[in-house]
């Protein structure tokens, strides 16, 4: 609480341990489960995200000591509920709600076959609840869906909401195998969220294995992260209204993380009539 305002951070994030796919993925698939690699890297299928061209810094930030000391509190207890709490009451935030780290990279891969990536979806989305279970009020689970296939994507964002009690689903607003997410196929995923009554979120990640914009133009990570976050998110948003998506479906309510805003107050007086 900030001056009586209560203060919600609206794209808080969860740094996942190691064995999360491991432990919490279904026995189907456990032979291949995603494993973390490094600070915040993960492994899937012998892809290593997120990867960039020229590389990532030859030094990972130390979450224990140097400049990022700060963070040695949660990292000595391995980032886990607890010491989620403890950095909210630090920074006087009353309510984060939780998106990934690695598992913004764990399902992102168009080869992926489509039942495995939902599986790794579940598995994330079943360690997060457990996570936000230990305070409801103040931690907020968004549940991850793969868009590799449509009716996977639906049955997950129905688990996610229903039976886990997650309060949002994010996608990527990446193109996966070609499909934008304004495709038709998806109209089904969206349908099922309007039902449910939870915000669409996406969330950018530098560096995956689908359709990025500035793959393929930038070698480094940081002039890749610059950019893709904003123009990925962009052409979401783009997607959503130009493509119909919130025509057929006017109860959805989107959120565009991590991107800022400052680009959808200038499209709209580029291109949406005067009222």
């Amino acid at each position: 609480m900030y001056q009586d305002y209560r203060v919600i951070d609206a794209d808080g994030h969860v740094l996942e341990p190691v064995d999360l796919w491991e432990r919490y993925i279904d026995p189907e698939f456990r032979h291949q489960a995603p494993r973390g690699v490094g600070v915040l890297s993960v492994e899937v299928l012998g892809h290593v995200l997120p990867d960039v061209p020229g590389g990532l810094p030859l030094e990972a930030p130390d979450y224990t000591t140097g400049p990022a000391a700060r963070y040695g509190f949660a990292a000595r207890r391995n980032f886990d509920a607890e010491s989620q709490l403890e950095a909210l009451d630090i920074e006087g935030i009353d309510v984060a709600v939780l998106y990934p780290s690695r598992g913004l990279y764990a399902a992102s891969v168009d080869e992926l076959p489509p039942r495995f990536a939902g599986a790794i979806c579940r598995a994330y989305n079943r360690w997060l609840a457990d996570f936000c279970a230990r305070a409801p009020e103040r931690l907020v689970g968004a549940a991850f869906v793969s868009l590799h296939d449509p009716g996977v994507a639906v049955a997950e964002a129905v688990y996610a909401v229903e039976q886990l009690g997650m309060r949002a689903v994010f996608i990527r607003p990446n193109p996966v195998n070609g499909r934008t997410i304004d495709h038709p196929d998806f109209d089904p995923l969206y349908a099922e969220i309007e039902r449910l009554g939870v915000p669409l979120a996406t969330h950018e990640g530098a560096g995956v294995h689908l359709a990025q914009f500035g793959r393929g133009r930038y070698d480094k990570l940081m002039k890749l992260h610059l950019v893709c976050h904003a123009v990925e998110n962009m052409g979401a948003c783009m997607d959503l209204i130009v493509g119909g998506v919130l025509e057929r479906h006017p109860r959805l309510r989107c959120v565009f993380l991590e991107s800022g805003a400052g680009w959808a107050a200038h499209r709209a007086r580029q291109r949406l009539p005067a009222r």
